[in-house]
């Protein structure tokens, strides 16, 4: 196996520039359109829940690191310090025997416990 520095010396992010840009774009109109829209667990107008409901993805860099070392062998377990409501978990948790998620806002919390009943992509 790897160590986790070799793994970080090879990583290369596959988020290309123009699909950026244009995801970007995309993030501004969302912004404008759910600007007055009703706070749900992914709220609109949200820049935390516009990635997800746009393009499909939370924080991609964060994403694709977890999933290579997820992917070389360091899939035992996943901690999520400072989950907020857990879209990272959501979205890079899948393979992972074991997740642990920690938040200490008490009113985040209580959105962050539906993640006990939901399994990651």
């Amino acid at each position: 196996m790897k160590t986790g520095i070799e793994i970080a010396n090879n990583f290369t992010y596959l988020y290309k520039n123009l699909d950026y840009m244009k995801d970007h774009d995309n993030f501004d109109l969302f912004e404008k359109i759910t600007k007055k829209s009703s706070p749900l667990f992914v709220k609109g107008g949200d820049i935390i829940s516009r990635n997800p409901l746009v393009a499909g993805y939370h924080e991609i860099d964060t994403e694709e690191l977890i999933r290579t070392y997820r992917g070389n062998g360091y899939s035992d377990f996943l901690i999520d310090i400072g989950a907020n409501i857990g879209l990272t978990t959501c979205f890079s948790g899948k393979g992972f025997s074991n997740i642990f998620c920690f938040e200490p806002n008490p009113q985040v919390f209580i959105t962050l416990r539906f993640l006990e009943f939901y399994k990651p992509m």
